[in-house]
């Protein structure tokens, strides 16, 4: 049979654990966002790097266009 201490000490543990995961779950919610933020900005930065990328790359084309155009008329 299980004494009434044994349940309070029990309970209190139960609590106690509770309480251990409530902090260590926000730490994760905590850790998520800032990956979360890194991802975007990640994102963003790739996103300018191909756009520049790829008006650099039209430039060369127009360019390589006019020259063989004056090379094979």
């Amino acid at each position: 049979m299980v004494s009434i201490s044994d349940s309070v000490a029990s309970q209190r543990e139960a609590e106690e654990r509770a309480g251990t995961l409530a902090k260590h779950n926000k730490q994760l919610e905590k850790e998520l966002h800032d990956v979360d933020q890194m991802a975007l900005a990640v994102e963003a930065e790739c996103n300018s790097t191909i756009k520049e990328s790829s008006a650099r790359a039209e430039k060369y084309q127009v360019r390589m266009k006019f020259f063989m155009e004056k090379i094979i008329p």
